[in-house]
């Protein structure tokens, strides 16, 4: 049995990313997956269909979470595609539709909960660092400053924060 994993790439809404990473419930330990490393241990990754058409989170404070978003998918490439009452929605410029949305949640947002996150693709390393400063200066929380993650592969560069919201961000550049 092959364990694999899928990374939604929001910059370039027709391609996925598909590795060997295990999905927690296809490689437990009960169900005897193992996962093996590609080549000198570099996971493989792969272009493929959409897996996802786009992903929404819902906010206490949609101004709040508008700057914070702005400031940090900016040095990602990543603009507001729109603002209404309701929610703002951000891709890549000239994107027709949104592939990243924060929605109004008034009280009720709250994160998903543990081993939950959403990464979003970096075109450089320096761009990771740009995000992980623009996040923290605008309400973000430190949860895991940039660098290199070895164990998810030997390029893998990455940096995660909370939202204002307690939700998990990361940023990652792979291979560049």
């Amino acid at each position: 049995m092959k364990a694999t994993w899928a990374v939604v790439d929001v910059r370039e809404p027709s391609a996925t990313s598909m590795g060997r990473r295990a999905l927690a419930a296809r490689a437990s330990p009960a169900s005897g997956a193992r996962v093996q490393p590609v080549g000198k241990g570099e996971p493989e990754y792969v272009s493929g269909s959409v897996m996802i058409e786009h992903v929404s989170m819902g906010v206490a404070d949609m101004e709040r979470s508008g700057r914070f978003f702005d400031a940090a998918l900016a040095p990602l490439g990543y603009v507001r595609l729109f603002t209404n009452s309701r929610s703002i929605g951000y891709a890549v410029p000239g994107a027709k539709d949104e592939a990243f949305a924060v929605l109004a949640a008034g009280e009720r947002a709250a994160p998903p909960g543990e081993g939950w996150h959403i990464a979003f693709k970096a075109p450089t390393q320096a761009a990771v660092d740009a995000f992980y400063a623009g996040a923290l200066v605008h309400g973000g929380t430190d949860d895991g400053a940039p660098g290199l993650r070895p164990q998810f592969g030997a390029s893998y560069y990455a940096a995660f924060v909370l939202d204002p919201d307690g939700h998990r961000i990361e940023a990652v550049c792979i291979g560049h």
